[in-house]
């Protein structure tokens, strides 16, 4: 069983590699935010693939490098929660 989880889990995530590297196509960070800060709240309507790494390290979790780029993103959109 745990063998057969390890195949599914590997072959997800092929999949999703896969589909990251077709579906959409790449953006440099500095184009990404400019076009962010260029866009209306409504206007946004971005898939891209974007490299982070400059931004946030590699080593946290996906979770952490998702709220990080979230942080990003806000801020240069001037988004504010409350």
């Amino acid at each position: 069983m745990e063998e057969d989880a390890r195949r599914k889990k590997r072959k997800r995530d092929e999949d999703k590699a896969e589909r990251l590297e077709s579906e959409w196509p790449e953006m440099e960070i500095g184009v990404f935010f400019e076009n962010l800060s260029k866009a209306k709240e409504n206007d946004v309507n971005l898939q891209v693939t974007i490299d982070t790494s400059d931004l946030i390290p590699a080593d946290l979790s996906s979770k952490e490098r998702g709220s990080g780029l979230a942080m990003l993103v806000n801020e240069v959109m001037g988004v504010h929660w409350s």
